[in-house]
């Protein structure tokens, strides 16, 4: 009984250990992330195109589920930024493109490859962590969606369960919930 109480003392220390080091490299993942989100906003003053809004808006929901205290210095920097255009030139467009996707990739790297280590450990919680963390910046990632089997239909995800019901003819609607595709136009005039 008493190598039973050891082992749990023992390992009850080192869970604090563990937890201060998840929370350190949370919160300088949050610091890496909040540095390249301000360098994508400071090209953004020379580039501005249609979408920016958006993308700094995931950026800093993302930072915000890692660090909530640094996520106003994105959006006050991102605020001070013209107002984003309606429209832009297929040019500009693509040169914005060229300019932030590696930065993107970059943006989400090490909370990637930290759910990825967690799951090859079976650390299933810091895994989904890691994954939501991840779909809250880019929620059509399409790695971590085909990971979890999902299978996108108009503008919903749908997991294989729920495949069944859409093959059937079945959608979810917002407002409604679950029923025929054929149906819908019945329930938005109201019958």
């Amino acid at each position: 009984m008493q190598h039973w109480l050891d082992d749990r003392a023992r390992l009850r220390a080192g869970r604090a250990g563990l937890t201060a080091d998840a929370i350190h490299d949370q919160l300088e993942r949050a610091r890496k992330a909040l540095k390249i989100a301000l360098e994508i906003v400071d090209k953004a003053k020379d580039h501005r195109v249609p979408g920016q809004d958006l993308l700094f808006a995931r950026m800093a929901a993302f930072i915000h589920r890692l660090d909530p205290t640094l996520v106003d210095t994105l959006r006050t920097a991102a605020a001070q930024l013209a107002q984003e255009p309606g429209a832009a030139e297929a040019r500009a467009k693509a040169a914005w493109a060229t300019l932030v996707e590696p930065k993107c990739e970059l943006f989400v790297l090490p909370t990637e490859r930290l759910g990825q280590l967690a799951l090859d450990a079976g650390v299933y919680d810091i895994a989904h962590d890691c994954l939501d963390q991840v779909l809250t910046f880019a929620p059509d990632h399409p790695g971590l969606r085909h990971a979890l089997n999902l299978t996108k239909v108009g503008d919903r995800w749908y997991g294989p369960k729920d495949m069944e019901a859409v093959k059937a003819g079945f959608i979810w609607d917002a407002t409604s919930g679950c029923m025929l595709a054929r149906e819908r136009a019945r329930y938005e005039r109201g019958e």
